[in-house]
């Protein structure tokens, strides 16, 4: 068995342990008992619904969990890309499922969203903390310091695609987390924050241009809009108070009382479309009870695991 899942240019011998008999033991229940947990097993299938192509699950996983030994991440490519073939290198960007729920008003979409996922929003939000103070000639570079260098840090070190994804859709690509529905924060094109080179077109839009003054377009082949100067403030204090919305729902029996309402546009004439989608949250954020008693909460007790539905506008 172990010739046959071992790399063909793999020496048998290598894979000896040198033990006692009951160092041997010892070492096999505590091997065993880290490849059969059940958290990494749901992480595993949290990727996968999330679309995450398997070689990469692996290649996140294997440097995540070094207690457990190369030799199953090596059998898991192996049983798994022998079913799957190219589509193990391939992710799976959009799973359409259809459903119909009446309008109302008291009808709020929720994303489901597990203990672990929330500490890593609360992670990824942490890196803008500070920005808001920032001087604008700083601010843009550190957008997207925090955008690329500071998300590949939170989610692993796999590189961002600068000209084909989104930071929203990096995360759901490299951290397998659930992201709200056209987030106003992370739908920026980063060429659109970067903005090095812009002008203006003969309706007056600002774009982004390369250095040989071409306007530049995303994957949909429209101009990319370059960011104005008055809008990146406004995305550091979403980010922030994003961040402070969700410590509140971390602590489970409250909700966070939030009060929003729009910029004036006339303060920012060139604010792209995300820009006008990021709303001026009244400080401070306060929470009350979500009800009479604990039953009313935002977490629940799922198979072991801690989970969250909270609603997809407290996500940034």
């Amino acid at each position: 068995m172990l010739l046959n899942s071992l790399p063909n240019a793999s020496s048998w011998s290598e894979h000896y342990l040198r033990m006692d008999e009951q160092k041997m033991v010892d070492r096999m229940v505590a091997t065993v008992k880290n490849m059969g947990s059940s958290a990494l097993i749901d992480e595993i299938i949290l990727d996968i619904r999330g679309g995450a192509a398997m070689n990469a699950i692996i290649e996140r996983l294997r440097r995540k969990r070094s207690d457990i030994p190369g030799l199953f991440w090596h059998i898991l490519k192996k049983g798994s890309c022998s079913e799957l073939g190219d589509k193990c290198e391939e992710r799976v960007y959009d799973t359409t499922q259809v459903s119909y729920i009446e309008a109302d008003d008291k009808v709020v979409e929720e994303l489901l969203v597990s203990s672990n996922e929330l500490a890593s929003w609360l992670d990824i939000l942490e890196v803008f903390e500070g920005y808001v103070y920032m001087p604008q000639s700083e601010l843009r570079r550190a957008l997207i310091k925090a955008m690329i260098l500071g998300l590949q840090k939170k989610l692993g070190h796999l590189p961002i695609n600068v000209v084909m994804e989104t930071p929203a859709q990096y995360i759901q690509r490299a951290g397998g987390l659930p992201v709200r529905r056209n987030s106003p924060l992370l739908s920026y094109h980063l060429h659109s924050i970067a903005a090095e080179h812009a002008a203006r077109t003969a309706s007056g839009m600002l774009i982004v241009i390369d250095k040989n003054n071409k306007p530049m377009r995303d994957t949909k082949n429209k101009y990319i809009l370059a960011v104005p100067d008055c809008e990146l403030s406004r995305m550091a204090i979403w980010a922030n108070h994003s961040k402070e919305i969700l410590e509140v729902v971390q602590m489970e029996l409250d909700q966070p009382i939030v009060k929003t309402i729009p910029y004036r546009q006339n303060n920012c004439l060139d604010a792209t479309f995300n820009g006008r989608a990021l709303l001026k949250i009244k400080r401070p954020v306060l929470s009350t009870p979500l009800g009479p008693d604990k039953s009313y909460r935002y977490s629940h007790e799922d198979g072991g695991r801690l989970i969250y539905w909270i609603p997809q506008k407290y996500l940034p």
